[in-house]
């Protein structure tokens, strides 16, 4: 065939020709559609839509720098539709309603394959909303299962919830205990270094010893000058003997001073002074460190202790699962245009068919 004979008026003039064929066949076709759509088991539809309760976030910064971020966080709708896709809960749904013979599964295994294609869930456009969706051919059976689905679904994520809480607890109470030890070690360590060092206020000890031993040298300084100036003028003297003894005694009480002899303990020697600021201050920012550890996981502890006692839903339900009116499956009028689309297409198919045979036959008688 040319491009002639497919013209618009050629087109009108094969449909013509081939109407009694198009017309039993679009026929036919149409009404196998319509008697597959009340032929097909009508499935009804029940759906619940769930939200997870507000709970107060946890400082996860905080619980990583003292090695709980490992635990990870509970109470997200991932964990929901993981414990949905559970042959746990499937298997519970399927017992507790005798599924098995309402679906003449030959075996368990069939039954579950049956029951997870009827079972259906979808987030909200926001991400914090669940919605629960399940078929069944009872219409009155297929609310009370899709409420027992929201149920299990808490209990499972309840006991998930409260394993979690008391995993939590234990580390922390763990935890607790050892930094108690490491403040315990530190307290005895400050202790002994501030002892040795004969150190009780290292500011105001270092000030009133330095003040001290400035006093001392300025009168050792004072008396030599007058010694200096009395010996250029005299060799020997009681004056000259007696700066020079108390220029003596002056260095002695210098030397006292500088090294805390017997009877200066309440100045720290000036030789470790130094390094022993330095230990203290780094084992008094170790307690302090500590002591905020303990003031911020010490409530989280007790919470944790509440939690695993606790026992309310773990899941909240804004759109309770209701009774159809309706059935949602099988749609018959997509069922029926879908069969039309089919007989049009299988016409043409005829048609051409039709002419090609036709055209053959031409060919050979010529």
């Amino acid at each position: 065939m040319n491009n002639k004979k497919y013209s618009l008026l050629n087109l009108v003039r094969i449909i013509w020709e081939n109407k009694k064929i198009i017309s039993i066949t679009i026929s036919l076709v149409l009404i196998l559609s319509i008697v597959a759509g009340f032929i097909l088991p009508k499935q009804y539809k029940s759906s619940a839509t769930i939200v997870l309760p507000q709970e107060e976030e946890i400082g996860m910064g905080m619980l990583s720098s003292v090695g709980l971020g490992q635990l990870g966080s509970s109470g997200t709708l991932g964990k929901l539709e993981s414990i949905l896709k559970t042959q746990n809960l499937k298997q519970k749904v399927i017992q507790k309603f005798n599924l098995k013979e309402k679906y003449k599964a030959k075996n368990y295994k069939e039954a579950l394959k049956i029951f997870s294609s009827n079972l259906n869930f979808v987030r909200g456009e926001e991400e914090i909303a669940l919605t629960i969706e399940f078929f069944c051919e009872d219409r009155l059976l297929v609310e009370d299962i899709t409420r027992y689905i929201v149920h299990k679904l808490d209990s499972i994520n309840s006991n998930l919830s409260q394993n979690y809480s008391t995993q939590k607890k234990e580390f922390l109470k763990v935890r607790l205990n050892q930094i108690r030890d490491s403040l315990k070690s530190l307290s005895n360590n400050l202790q002994n270094t501030m002892e040795k060092n004969n150190i009780i206020s290292a500011q105001k000890q270092a000030e009133a010893s330095s003040q001290l031993a400035s006093t001392i040298i300025s009168q050792i300084t004072k008396k030599e000058i007058e010694l200096a100036t009395l010996q250029a003028s005299m060799t020997s003297s009681p004056k000259v003997n007696l700066l020079k003894t108390q220029i003596k005694s002056l260095q002695e009480k210098y030397n006292e001073t500088i090294n805390s002899g017997e009877r200066y303990e309440i100045f720290p020697k000036f030789k470790k002074y130094p390094s022993a600021i330095i230990k203290i201050e780094k084992i008094r920012r170790k307690i302090d460190y500590y002591s905020n550890v303990i003031k911020y996981m010490g409530p989280k502890y007790e919470k944790a202790k509440l939690e695993e006692l606790k026992n309310i839903p773990t899941i909240q339900v804004i759109d309770e699962p209701k009774t159809p009116i309706e059935a949602a499956k099988p749609r018959r009028i997509i069922i029926v245009f879908a069969g039309f689309i089919f007989s049009l297409v299988l016409s043409a198919i005829i048609v051409r068919i039709k002419y090609i045979m036709k055209e053959l036959k031409e060919e050979n008688r010529s």
